[in-house]
């Protein structure tokens, strides 16, 4: 059986997919908006459709954030090698252009010039401005603002509206 959750903010939404071993998963074009997706634990491989074309995107890395926003016009069809949690990035507007990526454990001072910004918490929780922030939670970043953080033993995106 595979659990979905969703986390909704004003500007995305996130999805966590919890699936055990050998599960199929589908999602329509119609309804994909999934631009980054980690991988918290877990093996799989998704065949996305495009009209006549079909790709495959297999995912064999965890605490890794992949970037599928090539597939967000595509119907997808995946299973999972073993039990996996996975944890997608979905904008409210499919056509906005977004940047992510996981932040280095070593950063001490982030910032962003751009209008929107935020930080999500994948896994753990870290610290910013001298606030914790747990797992599945988010943070907006102000344009040009310089935060002091700690990213213990965490994952931690960052995702910027371009």
């Amino acid at each position: 059986m595979t659990f979905h959750t969703t986390y909704r903010s004003p500007k995305f939404f996130i999805c966590v997919h919890v699936t055990h071993n050998n599960e199929i998963q589908f999602e329509s074009a119609v309804n994909r908006h999934t631009f980054y997706t980690y991988v918290t634990y877990g093996k799989g491989i998704y065949c996305c459709f495009d009209g006549k074309n079909a790709e495959t995107f297999e995912f064999l890395e965890e605490k890794k954030l992949f970037d599928l926003r090539k597939y967000t016009k595509s119907s997808i069809v995946g299973t999972n090698y073993i039990d996996s949690e996975i944890i997608s990035f979905n904008p409210w507007r499919i056509e906005e252009n977004w940047d992510g990526k996981l932040l280095d454990k070593d950063i001490k001072i982030i910032k962003s010039d751009k209008n929107y910004a935020c930080l999500v918490c994948f896994e753990g929780n870290f610290n910013i401005n001298g606030k914790d922030v747990p797992k599945l939670s988010y943070v907006n970043l102000i344009k040009g603002k310089e935060y002091p953080i700690e990213i213990r033993d965490s994952y931690v995106g960052m995702f910027e509206l371009l």
